[in-house]
């Protein structure tokens, strides 16, 4: 690219003139004629060929030059700028993009510490698909079936699934059901076959005020500063667990102990030793990795809780972990100098609310570059294929006596040869 720039950059956008025959006579292109009028001659021709025409006086006469399609010079080049951008957007996005996972039930308030603002869920639904064929469906008496025929206002239902059951039934459309449960890894979940889509309805808020309110589907995100909320999936039998309190034993390197109770997502609680405090902040009751090494909630159940705790000294945040109830290990925060374990919560309520969707978030700082990139690469190959660079010149000399002598050359392209039969045709 950097070589090749300025060649191209002036083969399409310059006009180089020859003023000597002798330059002319080197192409394989070349002819000369005589015309009485010799300029206009060559003017008219360069005209109907679409060429732009630059002209210069010389001693003996004019020069002229004439060209078409200098921008396809640059597709190449822009062709290879893009393919450069694409590899250092996509360096930039694997280096400093951002991919998480998150899950919650309809009015759980949802954070991260990489986010200046939260998520509220404030409603998630299943849509399914009308009854239709070949979908499973449910019968008023609890059998289930395939439908192998529609009609108006009724449908047929295959039973031979059945043990014991080698019929089928016509029934009302009406009286079958499409979105029924069934156990998967032992739990009830929805059948998933039956399911068109999932919606979500989330609100953001930022410092304690609503600043936006976004549907967010499949394949139709929710934006706000730099990151995308994408609609991936859902967790049967969604639950909300809240937690006021946690209560933490905290353990110093000189084995001093204490137990400090930790409102969540509350002020810090000083240590009785050092000007050392603590600060609960997101609580997930069953806490789990997704395969980026995101934490999210795998249930609705306290099955393994956590709760991130940051250590505050000095007026800064010293280190962080994710503080577990089984042991002292924890997760993260090499740098803290203290040993916690949750060993009680207080506060719990636990209810029932449908399903809980489960989002994506993505944020690519390189993504720009990227559709750069693809911009770039596209427009390189609609200039390369769409245009064809055509030059022609003409050294016009006058005699004082007679009719001007023309010396003419083409430049021949492997592509369209459109300018060579021209110039072969005149006489």
């Amino acid at each position: 690219v950097i070589k090749n720039s300025p060649v191209l950059i002036r083969q399409a956008f310059r006009r180089t003139i020859f003023d000597k025959p002798q330059s002319l006579k080197s192409f394989t292109g070349y002819r000369r004629f005589e015309r009485d009028d010799g300029v206009a001659w060559v003017d008219g021709h360069f005209r109907r060929l679409g060429f732009s025409i630059r002209r210069r006086a010389i001693e003996e006469g004019t020069a002229l030059a004439g060209c078409s399609g200098g921008l396809s010079r640059l597709g190449p080049l822009l062709s290879h700028i893009g393919m450069l951008l694409l590899i250092v957007g996509g360096l930039a996005a694997s280096i400093t993009g951002y991919q998480a996972r998150v899950s919650g039930a309809a009015g759980d308030t949802i954070s991260r510490p990489e986010w200046d603002f939260d998520l509220r869920i404030d409603d998630f639904k299943l849509v399914y698909y009308p009854i239709s064929l070949n979908q499973w469906v449910e019968l008023p008496d609890g059998h289930r079936g395939r439908v192998t025929e529609i009609r108006h206002d009724s449908a047929r239902v295959d039973l031979s699934s059945h043990p014991g059951l080698h019929e089928s039934r016509w029934l009302l459309r009406d009286s079958l059901r499409n979105d029924f449960e069934v156990y998967r890894n032992g739990r009830l979940t929805p059948y998933q076959g039956n399911i068109r889509s999932y919606i979500t309805r989330a609100e953001l808020i930022k410092d304690g005020q609503p600043v936006l309110k976004r549907k967010i589907e499949v394949n139709h995100p929710l934006r706000y500063g730099g990151f995308r909320f994408y609609q991936t999936s859902f967790e049967a039998g969604g639950g909300n667990i809240d937690v006021d309190t946690v209560v933490v034993l905290a353990v110093g390197e000189d084995n001093d102990s204490a137990v400090v109770r930790l409102a969540v997502r509350g002020e810090a609680e000083k240590l009785p030793w050092g000007d050392l405090s603590l600060k609960a902040g997101e609580f997930f009751p069953d806490f789990k990795l997704d395969r980026n090494m995101q934490p999210f909630s795998a249930s609705g159940e306290l099955i393994n809780p956590a709760v991130r705790v940051t250590l505050v000294g000095g007026g800064r945040e010293i280190g962080a972990k994710w503080v577990f109830s089984h042991d002292f290990g924890g997760m993260g925060g090499s740098n803290m100098p203290l040993k916690l374990r949750i060993v009680d919560l207080t506060g719990v309520n636990s209810s029932r609310s449908g399903y809980a969707t489960i989002l994506e978030v993505k944020r690519d700082s390189g993504r720009w570059i990227i559709w750069m990139g693809f911009f770039c690469v596209t427009l390189g190959l609609v200039l390369t294929y769409s245009m064809t660079h055509r030059q022609a010149w003409a050294v016009v000399l006058r005699k004082p006596e007679g009719r001007d002598e023309i010396h003419l050359a083409y430049r021949n392209s492997r592509i369209d040869h459109r300018t060579r039969d021209y110039f072969e045709r005149l006489d």
